[in-house]
């Protein structure tokens, strides 16, 4: 799996995740400058590149 990170449009990080099997739990984080506020997203994408889903939040406004 990856956590694909985005602040608006632009990609800026990709975490690749290892996953052992059910029940394994995996999780991914980003450090974002004080300046960089606004529309996120993150994009849960398979080792293929498919979305399995994506989570949109704001920060800072």
């Amino acid at each position: 799996l990856h956590h694909v990170w985005f602040h608006g449009d632009t990609q800026v990080g990709d975490v690749e995740l290892q996953v052992g099997g059910s029940p394994w739990r995996t999780w991914s984080r980003k450090t974002v400058p004080a300046d960089w506020t606004g529309a996120w997203h993150v994009e849960i994408r398979d080792a293929a590149g498919a979305v399995l889903k994506r989570i949109d939040f704001t920060v800072g406004q």
